[in-house]
């Protein structure tokens, strides 16, 4: 793929590949900013058959009907697709983040409320596939990606190249290859003979529910697989499994390995786990519920901070949205209408519609309802009911973009509820998400004070907004603070160590980051900051392998790159540094840091006009990047182009000044001195 495909998409990189086809990271030359595409090639035989023309017609109607499906903000969008070369492409839109592989971690079991969540979330987005009656095919953890900007899952792999490359296989006398082992667990019966119902989807996603609770790996629980033979005493994934038994019996369902007993719509699944929802928002601990943040158990996305040629790394900051609400119980019915008795013994009985029972348990019967009424009251259950109901809103409002709408909902809440640590949690992420960052860590001051039972999240949080408005202190006392709760969260490992780095403390920035390690050996950005700590540390051999690791973890990681770039530039790999750079600017062409580090490697080669080039691109992107006009004024004066080499030390020495940056300052009032310019 050297060449443009459609005369339009520039190849960046592979992302895999089949006996049919492959799929590949694209740049889209025709649209401003070069996004990013990802194109799905389908190889077609050279000789073409009756049976190849009927399953090109049936894949140019699967993918008419898949571009219907791009209107749902939580499925990539089809943006072109075209034949040429014997192949036919697909190109849908590229979603940046991580896939939930990289989250489900052998040994390290989900809560049953982050299950739910995950469920819930994912049964929503199939009810709105199912309903355009098209069945995915491919439900597995890494094809349900974390979107990087909202942290929401988005479902990928649609198997729709599977299916026809089956079909075109099989009309030639031949058999795909069978799937990875690992991923077989995802496939229902009726899926692995080509009978794939819509339900079969369900199955997949059950099985990853299982997952994602019993802390077992892919590989491990293709022994417990309910639709394979076992023996007798190989037992079952749910041996010594301690949860809720609703639950349960809803994740056996799920996976009942004949569809005609398993659900059969998504629909009927999100009705059973809201039933279990209402249940768990029922539950009454000492006289009340605590609405703390572990209400649910968020799930987390990484924002990295820019590399630099000093102080790159990257920081997991995280954004958490609440997906906890309760459905509404059902009023109790009203007291019965009683008939007055004859008030004299010598009456007759009237002719009426008095009950036939005897009075006292009429009586009894009245009691009862008082006693349930006065005990729903008593124990709080409406309002926990309302609470719940408030939060859904104010979940569904952030989820349509409208923060300002959830934050007035979440302060109404606060209003009427002033303990209730859930709603601080949550308006202080929606906070955040605005830039409101004092406003978010004066949530989560109030979410700690009043105390539950996940104060390492909120501990955590806070130390990442501390982090981000330059508390630097503040940030390592809350991640000691987490650690103290919870000391195995890695990702506070991670940005702990991200803040001794930034402090120039860099041998405890890496036993944080072999820490985080040890705890996540899948968390990518322990490698990548590892990566730059060890070569600060002169280790660079070293950290050429935790570039390399992080890479193979998240292949389509710019920082990654540019930090393995820098490395290469240190130990003398100008050549390996440059095409690490090309790569970042590829992946993510807003970034100024890889442009003002390629000049740097273009003006160490030689190439003094390409180095101007790419810094002047990383000022246009950022006009703060002090440091780039120091460089391309002190190439411009090597170029004797002496004017705009005063213009640049000027520029450098004034911004320098305005940030407190005296070193640079002084760099730049020197070289203004020679010049015999005066100094801002």
């Amino acid at each position: 793929m050297g060449q443009l495909l459609n005369q339009r998409y520039q190849f960046i990189q592979s992302l895999g590949s089949e006996a049919m086809g492959q799929t590949v990271l694209v740049g889209d030359t025709q649209q401003s900013g070069y996004p990013r595409c990802v194109v799905k090639q389908l190889r077609l035989p050279s000789q073409p058959t009756k049976a190849v023309e009927v399953s090109l017609a049936i894949f140019e109607k699967k993918a008419e009907a898949l571009k219907t499906l791009g209107s749902h903000p939580q499925i990539p969008k089809i943006l072109d697709y075209f034949a040429e070369n014997q192949s036919f492409y697909l190109v849908e839109e590229f979603i940046s983040g991580r896939s939930l592989s990289q989250d489900i971690i052998p040994g390290h079991p989900f809560p049953e409320e982050r299950v739910v969540e995950l469920l819930v979330e994912v049964l929503e987005v199939l009810n709105f596939v199912h309903s355009r009656e098209i069945i995915h095919r491919g439900i597995k953890p890494s094809n349900l990606i974390h979107r990087q900007s909202d942290d929401h899952i988005v479902i990928t792999g649609f198997g729709i190249f599977r299916e026809i490359s089956t079909q075109i296989l099989r009309s030639q006398g031949e058999e795909m290859d069978k799937p990875p082992h690992d991923t077989t667990v995802y496939i229902p019966p009726e899926q692995a003979i080509g009978k794939a119902q819509f339900n079969s989807d369900l199955y997949a996603l059950g099985m990853i529910g299982i997952q994602a609770l019993t802390g077992y790996s892919a590989e491990d629980l293709t022994q417990f697989d309910p639709a394979a033979e076992k023996k007798a005493d190989e037992g079952s994934w749910e041996t010594n499994l301690k949860i809720h038994p609703r639950l349960l019996a809803i994740l056996k369902k799920m996976v009942h390995p004949d569809y005609q007993q398993r659900y059969q719509s998504a629909t009927d699944v999100l009705v059973d786990l809201q039933q279990w929802e209402t249940a768990q928002g029922a539950l009454v601990s000492n006289g009340h519920q605590e609405e703390g943040v572990n209400g649910s158990v968020p799930v987390m996305t990484a924002t990295p901070v820019a590399v630099k040629e000093s102080d790159g790394q990257e920081s997991e900051v995280e954004s958490v949205v609440n997906k906890n609400g309760a459905s509404a119980l059902p009023k109790p019915p009203p007291p019965p209408k009683i008939n007055q008795p004859p008030t004299s013994s010598d009456s007759a009985p009237a002719a009426s519609s008095t009950p036939s029972f005897p009075l006292k348990w009429v009586g009894v019967a009245v009691l009862g309802i008082g006693v349930l009424v006065g005990l729903i009251i008593a124990l709080g259950v409406p309002q926990r009911v309302l609470r719940g109901q408030s939060l859904q809103q104010a979940r569904e409002q952030v989820l349509k973009g409208d923060y300002q709408a959830a934050i007035a909902t979440y302060s109404r809440l606060i209003d009427q509820h002033p303990d209730s640590a859930e709603a601080y949690y949550q308006r202080a992420m929606v906070h955040r998400t605005l830039g409101q960052n004092q406003r978010a860590i004066d949530d989560l001051t109030t979410v700690i004070q009043l105390g539950g039972s996940n104060l390492d999240e909120a501990y955590y949080q806070r130390g990442n907004l501390r982090y981000l408005i330059g508390d630097r202190p503040g940030a390592i006392a809350d991640y000691n603070a987490a650690l103290e709760q919870n000391p195995n969260m890695a990702k506070v490992h991670v940005n702990r160590g991200l803040v001794h780095a930034d402090q120039g403390n860099e041998p405890q920035a890496l036993a944080d980051y072999n820490q985080a390690i040890v705890l996540d050996p899948s968390l990518a950005a322990a490698y990548l900051n590892r990566c730059l700590t060890r070569s600060n540390l002169d280790d660079h051999e070293g950290a050429i392998l935790d570039c390399n690791q992080a890479i193979n973890l998240r292949p389509t990681h710019p920082l990654a790159y540019q930090n393995r770039g820098l490395v290469y530039r240190r130990t003398g790999d100008l050549l390996g540094a440059l095409k690490d750079y090309n790569i970042a600017i590829e992946l993510d062409p807003d970034d100024p840091d890889p442009y003002y580090n390629r000049g740097l490697v273009r003006r160490d080669l030689g190439d003094q006009r390409g180095a101007i080039a790419d810094f002047t691109t990383a000022l246009e992107l950022n006009p703060d990047h002090v440091v780039a006009y120091y460089d391309r004024g002190m190439l411009h004066l090597t170029m004797g182009e002496r004017e705009q080499a005063i213009a640049d030390f000027q520029e450098s020495a004034q911004r320098c000044l305005d940030v407190g940056r005296l070193g640079c300052y002084e760099d730049a009032k020197y070289q203004l001195e020679q010049l015999g310019r005066p100094t801002p």
